[in-house]
């Protein structure tokens, strides 16, 4: 048992996944529709469009198919197919929730090792909150299923781990925000076809370790839009600048994990930090320096 913490001092600045989502989903404009609670059964691709047949709902007609639905992406497999062959997994999960802060910390991260399992907290929410994240071996399909099932399975195998982790197991069912996610890369050699483009972990997962996920994403969605803007007449042209324009920024941000030798149970090393440095020139070129039109 290994129990390390220390300061948030860095001078990074880091924004929680749930305050992002509230951001970009309140930046899009009213006229925007919004529907939950429904999937995509089928794509049909027609001579000017995607026909798009819904579980709930009926088929609707879209000039384009964007899939950014994560790293079980339901849009990847039903548009390129269910190849397992893009999936590289790490065999880990990882398991994150916040909780009331109840070891009254402040600005203060704990990591707690249990061999390969382990248990990081930090503070949240100006100090009120703990975010606690699980991390422990499992293989890709195990972790599918709903909250109930996902939280029987944390509890299953963190049940062994001593310190503060029955505390925290005993705080799942009332979580606001757990979500339990295997970790894994997601190889392509492209992410168009026909009228269908990924974006983000389903397209080009970089594996949490990394903690560049989001940019990725962010980077993916700005340089696919940019390049629709720019032919919008031909989307089979600004899909190949799309593909080529992010190929070497995903590859160099895919790569982090294995920088840290065994990444899946050791977690990101000290190289990580410096390849991030490198990074930034990347994304520069990558976003270049004109607005998207």
């Amino acid at each position: 048992m290994t129990i390390t913490g220390g300061t948030f001092g860095k001078e990074a600045i880091e924004i929680l996944r749930d305050d992002i989502s509230d951001v970009l989903v309140s930046a899009l404009p009213g006229g925007v529709e919004k529907v939950y609670g429904d999937r995509v059964a089928d794509l049909e691709e027609v001579s000017d469009g995607v026909i798009a047949t819904f579980e709930k709902s009926g088929p609707r007609k879209f000039d384009f198919v964007v899939g950014a639905d994560g790293i079980g992406s339901n849009i990847r497999k039903l548009a390129f197919g269910a190849n397992p062959g893009f999936m590289r997994p790490f065999h880990f999960a990882l398991a994150p929730y916040s909780i009331p802060n109840v070891l009254g910390i402040e600005d203060w991260q704990i990591q707690y090792e249990d061999g390969k399992d382990r248990c990081i907290v930090y503070t949240a929410r100006e100090n009120r909150e703990l975010r606690i994240c699980l991390g422990f071996a499992a293989e890709f399909d195990e972790v599918r299923g709903d909250r109930n099932v996902q939280i029987a399975l944390v509890r299953e195998r963190c049940r062994h781990m001593g310190w503060k982790v029955p505390e925290f197991l005993a705080e799942l069912d009332s979580s606001p925000d757990f979500y339990l996610g295997a970790i894994a890369q997601v190889k392509m050699p492209e992410w168009t076809k026909g009228r269908v483009a990924l974006v983000g972990d389903a397209g080009y997962c970089p594996s949490p370790f990394t903690g560049q996920g989001t940019s990725l994403a962010l980077v993916g969605a700005y340089v696919l839009a940019r390049e629709l803007a720019a032919s919008p007449d031909d989307h089979c042209a600004a899909f190949a600048r799309y593909n080529s324009r992010m190929r070497h920024f995903i590859e160099v941000n895919q790569a982090m994990p294995c920088m840290s030798g065994a990444a899946a149970t050791q977690g990101p090393a000290t190289p990580i930090s410096r390849m991030r440095l490198a990074i930034a020139p990347t994304c520069s070129s990558v976003l270049g320096t004109s607005p998207m039109a």
